[in-house]
């Protein structure tokens, strides 16, 4: 998916993490409709942690296999680990999340109705935060010396003023408006998005990859509704192709030179998409691999050299 930019006078900069969040990590939510398909009860919140993206060992892999993990895992391993982008890394005060909460209508939760905004519901929120994001060891527009904050995109508007902490997202949030899915990638340099495991990628337009799979009542075709589909006539239950759901992430530098930059997002599914989540059609939305994805060695987002640099995970001491 494409997000244009717009002015919105902040200090913040682009960035936009591949997570495999696509863009919405497991969550479910139960409407009004009767569902023929498997759909649990709930499955909200989804908080994902992450940790730095580093290559496969394989037998044809480079470093080879040239050791042995330590037991009781005596597994075959590759030394020295090899990060999967070499433009952008997770400095050593890093931490960062996702997380993502489904808010039905008539919730009162303070999450879902919170000071300042406007959400109307049903919506997912999406928040996530990651400090201390650097340049790596290749170089790249705007990021020539590694340990430098990562900030690609310094000549777009932020949407952004407040940034995150690695525990908690950025200020204001971008909530649905009209124009909410380009004020929300105001400045974006990184993207969240999902990649589903073994998923296939099939031609859908801007749609296409393989971050989430939707099984709802919100269908139409042979044997149902004329399409297109109605958000409020009768329910057709199916399972859609993989779809790409990218999330962007704006990243702000630091004043120390120490640590990079400190990176965020604080949206919801209608404000990117509008019209993504629909009442009372009992979706269960398969979220893949979450994933934050830097912007290549052409500084821009969302194109095919992309890497993903951060993936979820946990960190044991």
């Amino acid at each position: 998916m494409t997000y244009s930019s717009r002015k919105s006078g902040s200090s913040w900069r682009r960035a936009l993490f591949a997570l495999a969040l696509t863009s919405l990590g497991a969550m479910a939510f139960a409407q009004a409709a009767s569902a023929t398909h498997q759909v649990p009860i709930g499955a909200s919140p989804a908080r994902i942690s992450m940790v730095p993206n580093y290559q496969a060992c394989t037998g044809s892999s480079t470093p080879p296999i040239n050791a042995t993990h330590g037991p009781p895992l005596a597994v075959p391993a590759c030394h020295s680990p090899v990060p999967v982008s070499g433009i952008t890394k997770m400095g050593g005060s890093s931490i960062g999340f996702t997380r993502i909460v489904v808010c039905p209508a008539g919730t009162t939760a303070a999450f879902c109705l919170p000071a300042g905004g406007v959400m109307p519901l049903p919506d997912d929120r999406i928040t996530a935060s990651i400090v201390d994001v650097q340049c790596g060891p290749t170089a790249s527009p705007n990021c020539a010396a590694p340990g430098n904050d990562y900030n690609p995109n310094t000549s777009g508007p932020d949407w952004y003023t407040t940034p995150g902490s690695g525990t908690a997202a950025p200020l204001p949030a971008c909530f649905p408006t009209l124009s909410s899915s380009s004020d929300c990638a105001a400045g974006a340099d990184l993207t969240i998005t999902p990649q589903i495991p073994g998923g296939i990628a099939i031609p859908a337009g801007a749609l296409t990859g393989t971050a989430i799979r939707i099984s709802d009542h919100y269908n139409c075709g042979t044997g149902g509704p004329t399409c297109p589909a109605d958000p409020t006539g009768p329910d057709f239950d199916a399972t859609s192709i993989d779809i790409a759901f990218p999330i962007p992430m704006d990243c702000l530098p630091t004043v120390s030179t120490s640590t990079g930059s400190t990176c965020g997002a604080n949206t919801t599914a209608n404000a990117l998409v509008p019209g993504a989540v629909v009442p009372g059609k009992k979706a269960d939305v398969q979220i893949g691999q979450v994933q934050i994805t830097d912007s290549g060695l052409d500084a821009l987002r969302g194109t095919s050299d992309d890497k993903a640099f951060a993936v979820q995970g946990i960190v044991n001491p």
